[in-house]
């Protein structure tokens, strides 16, 4: 059996340490309630968020991505597509992250964000 990308994604953000950050993120477009967030690493060494269901500890995004360029230190690239939409505006309100003003064409999916992490 093949696994989709996102498959692999999610299996690999299960490794994220559970060091939880204190505020918790708003709803989203496609998250209908609250979720607690936690950093990991991708394999780059870049800093991912993943927020999880404070209730079932299941993964609901993984907010950040990898790309080709790695972000300034002590920021992030943050997704805005799919399962990350208005994921952004939830980090910004919560005080996680503040907007450096870089941005990152990936591809024909959207932008990526660079983001300063706060918390």
């Amino acid at each position: 059996m093949t696994t989709t990308t996102k498959e692999r994604s999610l299996t690999s953000a299960k490794t994220v340490k559970k060091t939880t950050v204190k505020p918790t993120v708003g709803v989203t477009t496609f998250i209908p309630y609250k979720t607690t967030p936690r950093y990991g690493k991708h394999t780059n060494g870049s800093t991912a968020i993943v927020l999880f269901d404070p209730e079932t500890e299941e993964v609901c995004c993984i907010a950040t991505l990898q790309v080709p360029r790695m972000p300034m230190e002590g920021c992030v690239w943050l997704k805005t597509w799919d399962e990350c939409d208005g994921v952004v505006d939830a980090l910004i309100v919560a005080g996680i992250v503040r907007l450096t003003g870089n941005v990152y064409r990936c591809g024909k999916k959207g932008h990526a964000f660079e983001a300063m992490l706060m918390a």
